[in-house]
């Protein structure tokens, strides 16, 4: 871990390092260097930058400041933080190292009247740590898919490309099938025979009774709408319009054609 006094490296536990004289190591995450930094202090504070940690940035460069201008013993700053924001040693340190986000109000409060910092100033690299901590955050994974649809994908697929469908339309098509074969695909088919059952195997089938589906469902529509004119004129039930016998028409020609096939 950092030690957010030094910036150096603490190795509290043996761990497996390498020494690499070649440009990319084989073990990345088990190296560091200081080559590229002046010193430790500009070390520190390019990790604390780079995790995105810009208030304990912040609260390190002023009691550096108040060290080198005024004198200050670094230790009894941390004692007079520690003691203002009501905070352990290790509470404290973990803040300073830039592990905490977002910062507490009392530990904010505590290093404005402890090291002068801005209280304003404060509020907003907080927010901005907040932000960067959100987009390091890895996305949710997706949900898996049921393995049910997957097998029932890899069945229908060969079946879609002998029918003449390219390689993606057969994979979309079969998705598609499969997914609503978890929906009520055919209400009352079970009683019949087995019909559901024959439609969820034949891809031309289920094809069919999706369209059977949606002719139904403008039909209902259609006979809704008829009635609430009927009650608002107060006249005799009207022959039904031309578009929805040529609906029936084909609602019934489907389902003859499902029956034939089934049987």
């Amino acid at each position: 871990e950092t030690d957010p006094e030094t910036g150096g490296k603490l190795i509290k536990d043996w761990e497996l390092q390498e020494l690499s004289i070649v440009s990319i190591p084989a073990q990345p995450d088990s190296t560091f260097s200081l080559s590229n930094y002046k010193s430790l202090k500009d070390f520190r504070m390019d990790v604390l930058k780079a995790k995105g940690a810009m208030v304990a940035q912040y609260i390190q460069g002023h009691m550096d400041k108040l060290v080198e201008d005024m004198g200050a013993e670094k230790v009894e700053l941390m004692e007079s933080l520690m003691e203002k924001a009501g905070l352990s040693d290790a509470e404290l340190s973990e803040v300073l190292a830039g592990n905490v986000t977002p910062v507490s109000e009392s530990v904010l409060s505590a290093c404005v009247d402890v090291l002068g910092c801005d209280a304003q100033e404060l509020e907003v690299l907080n927010g901005k740590d907040v932000e960067a901590e959100s987009k390091s955050k890895p996305e949710p994974e997706q949900k898996a898919e049921d393995p049910a649809v997957q097998e029932c994908v890899s069945k229908k697929i060969p079946k879609l490309i002998k029918e003449g469908y390219a390689q993606d339309q057969a994979a979309a098509i079969a998705y598609d099938m499969c997914k609503q074969e978890q929906k009520s695909v055919c209400e009352g088919c079970d009683s019949e025979g087995g019909v559901k059952e024959l439609v969820n195997e034949n891809p031309m089938l289920m094809i069919m009774q999706s369209q059977l589906e949606m002719l139904g469902s403008l039909n209902a529509k259609m006979e809704m709408l008829i009635k609430v004119t009927e009650a608002l004129a107060g006249s005799q039930p009207a022959p039904k319009p031309e578009m929805e016998q040529k609906i029936d028409a084909m609602v019934s020609e489907y389902q003859k054609r499902l029956k034939a096939l089934a049987e």
